[in-house]
């Protein structure tokens, strides 16, 4: 009987094991993600700030 235990306490020790590992995986995996859209989100804000400032804007005598 206390060899059924040791193995149940055993199988569940490695269980929380894995499932500890991969929640590790999964919180680096929201990190790089969530730093991705961070740079990605930042790069289209310059890239619409570049548009804005560096347009060519009509001399204001052709314009009219």
């Amino acid at each position: 009987m206390s060899e059924y235990i040791w193995e149940t306490v055993d199988n569940l020790f490695k269980t929380m094991h894995r499932q500890s590992r991969r929640v590790d995986e999964l919180e680096t995996r929201i990190v790089e993600l969530e730093r991705r859209l961070s740079e990605r989100t930042t790069a289209t804000v310059q890239q619409a700030k570049e548009r804005a400032t560096n347009h060519d804007f009509l001399p204001a005598e052709r314009a009219a």
